[in-house]
C-alpha cells in the first residue's frame, strides 16, 4: 500500500528478528523455523555469530529471521492513511467522544458528548485497549497493558554502523520482552512493558534504559531524548478477536465476548493446531464461553488494580494457565 498509494512513510522491509536469550528459546525458534519453512516462508535460523552481526547486541544465543517483515514509521503511516481516506471522501471527526449507541429499525444512532447525533447502518468499535463503557461488558474482555518506549539521540556514525546495520526490527524471547529498531533519523528506539499505573516521572522508563545498556553497553554516553507510552490490548486468547454486538445488553447486562465461535472455519483450524489451546479448554471450559469470559476478566482486573501487581503477576491473576505458544499456532493457520 505504501508503494501503490505513494505514501510519505519511511519504511525498510529487510525482516524481523526474534532473538533467543536461552537454550529453551532457541529450541522454540528452531521449531518455528521448521514450521514456516515447510510452508515456503522466507525465514532462517540464526547462529550466535549471525545474530550478533545483524543486531550488534550482546547476550543472545541465536535467533530467527523472518525476511517478509519490515519497519515503518507508525505515526507517518497513520497520518498518510488519514490523508488518502480524506481525499477519497471519508469524513474524519477528531475529538468527538461517542457517549451512546442505540439501534432502531435497522439503523444505529450515535450520540456524541457535544450533542451531535448521527445515523449509520453499521458501526465498528476499533478501540482496542482504549475501550470504555460505551457497550457494557466489552471493556471487561480486554486487558489494557502499557507499552513504554524510549528513543536515543541520533547515534554517532561509528556506533550506528554496528547496530542493526541491515535495518531489521528485533523483539526478544523474554517473558517481559523488549523490542527495538532504528528510526529514519538514526535513533535507536526501544520499548517494553511498563508499570500498570500512569507514568509520573522519567524514572518510570528506567527499566528500558537498563535494558538498552545491557544490550548495547557502548551507548552509555548517548542520551535518551524521547520517552512515551501507550496502551495495548490483551485478552485470554492472544489471537485477533472480534464480535458482533447486540442492539443492547442481555438480561444480565452483558454483551457477547470477542472470541470467534467454534464453528468459524478459521477458529476450528487454530483449535486443531494448538494442543495447548485444547488443554486450556479442558482446564477452563469457560474460556470459550462469552457468558463466562466477562466475569473472569473482571475479577482478574480488580485483583490487579487492588494489588498493583507487576505485569507478569497481573497476567497470572487474569489467565492462570496462559502459555506463549498459542500465537505461533494461529500464525501457521493463517498461512495455510
Amino acid at each position: 500500500m505504501i508503494r501503490d498509494e505513494k505514501l510519505a512513510v519511511p519504511f525498510v522491509r529487510n525482516g524481523w528478528i526474534q532473538a533467543a536469550h536461552t537454550e529453551t528459546a532457541l529450541k522454540a525458534a528452531g521449531n518455528r523455523d521448521r514450521q514456516w519453512r515447510n510452508r515456503g516462508a522466507d525465514v532462517r535460523l540464526l547462529s550466535q555469530t549471525e545474530i550478533a552481526a545483524l543486531t550488534g547486541a550482546q547476550g543472545y544465543l541465536g535467533g530467527w529471521l523472518d525476511r517478509r517483515a519490515g519497519v515503518i514509521d507508525p505515526l507517518a503511516y497513520t497520518s498518510e492513511l488519514a490523508r488518502i481516506a480524506s481525499a477519497a471522501g471519508v469524513k474524519i471527526a477528531e475529538h468527538q467522544k461517542v457517549v451512546r449507541l442505540d439501534k432502531n429499525a435497522g439503523l444505529w444512532r450515535i450520540s456524541t458528548e457535544g450533542g451531535a447525533e448521527l445515523q449509520a447502518k453499521a458501526v465498528i468499535l476499533a478501540t482496542n485497549a482504549y475501550t470504555g463503557d460505551l457497550l457494557p461488558g466489552l471493556a471487561e474482555t480486554i486487558v489494557p497493558l502499557h507499552s513504554f518506549q524510549i528513543a536515543t539521540a541520533p547515534l554517532p556514525a561509528d556506533l550506528a554502523a554496528g547496530i542493526l546495520p541491515e535495518g531489521q526490527a528485533v523483539s526478544d524471547s523474554r517473558r517481559i520482552l523488549v523490542y527495538y529498531r532504528k528510526s529514519a533519523d538514526g535513533r535507536l528506539v526501544l520499548g517494553g512493558r511498563g508499570r500498570m499505573a500512569l507514568p509520573t516521572s522519567e524514572g518510570d522508563w528506567a527499566h528500558l534504559e537498563r535494558a538498552l545498556l545491557r544490550l548495547y553497553p557502548a551507548l552509555s554516553g548517548v542520551g535518551i531524548e524521547k520517552r512515551w507510552f501507550g496502551r495495548v490490548g490483551d485478552d485470554a486468547g492472544s489471537p485477533p478477536a472480534y464480535s458482533r454486538a447486540r442492539a443492547g445488553p442481555d438480561s444480565r447486562g452483558r454483551l457477547p465476548g470477542p472470541w470467534r465461535r467454534p464453528d468459524d472455519r478459521a477458529w476450528r483450524a487454530h483449535y486443531r493446531l494448538s494442543g495447548e489451546r485444547r488443554r486450556q479448554a479442558i482446564a477452563f471450559p469457560g474460556l470459550f464461553d462469552p457468558a463466562d469470559t466477562v466475569p473472569r476478566l473482571s475479577a482478574g482486573r480488580r485483583r490487579c488494580d487492588d494489588r498493583l501487581v507487576s505485569y507478569a503477576g497481573c497476567i497470572r491473576a487474569l489467565i492462570p494457565h496462559r502459555r506463549r505458544n498459542q500465537l505461533d499456532s494461529f500464525m501457521i493457520m493463517k498461512n495455510l
